[in-house]
């Protein structure tokens, strides 16, 4: 779902100077944004790394943005910069869920605020890892929360990582 999907090829997927506002992906769906970086159309072309550049995602209904298998493949590298993730509301997660197998993202500059998710487990910002690397540089993560109910104890309501291999966040 959601108002963009890029799947496949080409190698580099640049999204620039794009606004995303009142998309809707249901209770369940992304509303605005998916990059699939498996190359799907091509088993043997490279995969997708995605620039994500100046844009804005506000009052989506459902997850904002995904970066499914973000790096499935050693070299792919998904970098997002200089974006607004604002009034967002999804289930389990709001503004970013990133899969990471084996690439990297880089968040820079970005501000991710008042995304509201209803599942007391989830967060504004999501990053599955094994064995990779998330960075965030110089950007605003907070105001976040989860509604109607409370946060479950332990986890964030701005940012939360689940580790399958190792323990990469870098902020």
């Amino acid at each position: 779902g959601g108002a963009l999907v890029i799947q496949g090829s080409p190698s580099v997927a640049e999204v620039r100077r794009c606004t995303f506002r009142r998309n809707s992906g249901g209770t369940e769906g992304i509303a605005a944004l998916v990059c699939d970086t498996y190359p799907v159309t091509d088993p043997d072309s490279s995969a997708v790394s995605l620039l994500l550049e100046d844009s804005h995602f506000e009052g989506n209904d459902g997850l904002a943005l995904m970066l499914a298998d973000a790096g499935h493949y050693p070299d792919a590298t998904s970098n997002i910069r200089n974006t607004t993730f604002v009034d967002n509301s999804g289930r389990r997660d709001s503004a970013i869920r990133a899969y990471l197998d084996y690439g990297n993202v880089n968040v820079t500059h970005c501000t991710i605020w008042n995304n509201t998710h209803t599942e007391q487990t989830g967060s504004a910002v999501s990053i599955n890892f094994n064995g990779n690397l998330a960075t965030f540089s110089r950007c605003v993560i907070a105001g976040n929360n989860c509604a109607p109910l409370s946060q479950a104890p332990g986890y964030s309501p701005d940012i939360q990582q689940y580790n399958i291999g190792s323990d990469n966040l870098v902020s």
